[in-house]
C-alpha cells in the first residue's frame, strides 16, 4: 500500500505463486527477458559512447562488447 506518508510492502496473496522464481529464471535463460540495454558499442569505440553516455545521448543501459 502507497500513500504520501510511507510505503509499505503490502500486497495481495496471490502476488507471487509457487513457481514463479523458476519459470523467471527459465525466461532469463531463454534470453526473453528485457535487458535495458538500449545501445550497443564495440570496444574500439568505447571513449565515444562513454562521451555520448555523460553528454545525454544515450538513454537506458550502455552494453561495450568484447
Amino acid at each position: 500500500m502507497v500513500s504520501a506518508m510511507n510505503v509499505s510492502s503490502a500486497r495481495p496473496a496471490s502476488a507471487w505463486r509457487p513457481g514463479d522464481l523458476e519459470e523467471v529464471a527459465a525466461l532469463a535463460v531463454k534470453g526473453v527477458l528485457p535487458d535495458g540495454v538500449t545501445r550497443r558499442s564495440p570496444r574500439d569505440q568505447a571513449v565515444r559512447a562513454y562521451a555520448d553516455l555523460e553528454n545525454g545521448h544515450v538513454t537506458g543501459k550502455l552494453l561495450i562488447t568484447w
